[in-house]
């Protein structure tokens, strides 16, 4: 289980720091969970800093290297 927003004392500085702590990748939702900021700015993010693995009509994410 992921942790979520509420268990997380500061959330990372960005979404390449939580995708580099994440030991598999995560899914929108838990990215926009764990963050707490808008699903429309993280996915801007994610499209910079991340790649997609399709999952029907959503996305998980991995860093890039």
């Amino acid at each position: 289980m992921r942790p979520s927003r509420s268990s997380v004392a500061d959330p990372p500085s960005s979404v390449a720091a939580l995708l580099a702590w994440a030991d598999a990748p995560l899914a929108t939702a838990e990215v926009v969970e764990i963050m707490g900021a808008p699903e429309a700015q993280l996915r801007s993010e994610l499209a910079r800093c991340a790649s997609a693995i399709p999952a029907g009509a959503e996305f998980y994410w991995v860093g890039k290297d």
